[in-house]
């Protein structure tokens, strides 16, 4: 997610710009709207406020459990994907035989092994001609199908040869969508040997700007079709409960860059 403004200041006319636009910004500071939503009816409700899901002995939730312990915030503003692959592997070699030598997989160590085109949409202009870092700026994140990709390619790099990610997208038309999402988010709440990874519009979710985001799914309340959102923009935010619905609103939005519909990468490990 980009939370960044750029100024071009060309002498003190610009200079005078700026701190108008800062002082209309401080301005309007009071008037900034609720963080997850309208507060008579907010979107997300954050995991502090409602925990009570993993307090009952009937809710294994194998994901939450194993994803909790490695939850990362993403480095850049187009880190989402990348801190959200690292999240789920690390979370799947937990269980494996580890030695005092092997350390946690770490976002930029990953980001190098993988490399090629996921390292440049994550650090576009490095090492890149002006006009490249220009083409790559806007290229900025990844796409639906290049994280499964991406995905894919880190879990077998990894000691999982046998890892498998599916793109999954759902059109809302389609009354058969949300039934088919509950399957899979019931599904993949039964063990910790699969993986969904979201990717969606935030502005759904939290009525921010529109933005393309991916995070982990943590867990799915079945009972209150409730999903638990793992966001990585851990500067704005918090593991946070949206509905079913919202969740496949959220990612019935269309990408600009490839005119697909955004959706889910369930990886599987064998």
């Amino acid at each position: 997610m980009l939370r960044c403004i750029n100024f071009r200041i060309m002498g003190s006319s610009g200079v005078w710009a700026l701190f108008g636009v800062l002082g209309f910004a401080l301005g309007q500071a009071s008037q900034a709207a609720p963080k997850y939503g309208p507060e008579s009816a907010p979107r997300a409700i954050p995991l502090s406020l409602n925990s009570g899901y993993f307090k009952n002995a009937s809710h294994p939730a194998p994901d939450f459990w194993a994803l909790t312990g490695y939850y990362v915030p993403q480095f850049n503003g187009a880190a989402c994907s990348l801190a959200s692959v690292t999240m789920v592997l690390n979370a799947a070699r937990a269980p494996l035989k580890k030695d005092s030598e092997q350390k946690l997989i770490l976002q930029q160590d990953l980001l190098e092994q993988v490399g090629g085109e996921w390292k440049k949409r994550i650090n576009p202009g490095v090492g890149q001609t002006f006009s490249q870092m220009m083409d790559m700026k806007l290229k900025r994140g990844v796409t639906l199908d290049l994280l499964a990709q991406f995905a894919e390619d880190a879990f077998k790099k990894n000691g999982f040869p046998k890892a498998h990610a599916q793109v999954l997208r759902l059109d809302p038309k389609n009354s058969a969508s949300l039934p088919r999402l509950r399957e899979v988010l019931i599904q993949n709440e039964k063990s910790a040997s699969d993986f969904l990874i979201a990717n969606f519009d935030q502005k759904v979710f939290t009525d921010d700007s529109v933005a393309g985001h991916v995070a982990p799914i943590a867990a799915y309340d079945a009972a209150s079709r409730r999903v638990l959102i793992l966001d990585p923009d851990r500067d704005w935010y918090e593991p946070y409960w949206v509905s079913d619905q919202i969740l496949l609103e959220a990612m019935a939005t269309l990408d600009p860059e490839t005119g697909k519909m955004r959706g889910l990468v369930k990886i599987s490990l064998e």
